[in-house]
């Protein structure tokens, strides 16, 4: 694994890690709460990591319960 794809896969087990804790917080607000999370970031790196909670949680969402 080169390092790119090795920090890729870490952050994305981040993002889907973070993206279980907001949905068990706050329910269906889940999306609404991270994307404001979102704003108030100012590191580019944790500003990915939240974009790819909002996707964690939007592919979440789509899923057939």
């Amino acid at each position: 694994m080169s390092p790119g794809t090795e920090h890729y896969s870490s952050s994305l087990h981040e993002a889907w890690a973070l993206a279980g804790l907001m949905r068990g917080r706050y329910g269906n607000e889940a999306i609404p709460c991270t994307l404001k999370e979102a704003e108030t970031e100012t590191d580019a790196e944790n500003i990915h990591i939240w974009k790819q909670v909002v996707e964690c949680l939007s592919a979440d969402a789509k899923q057939p319960r």
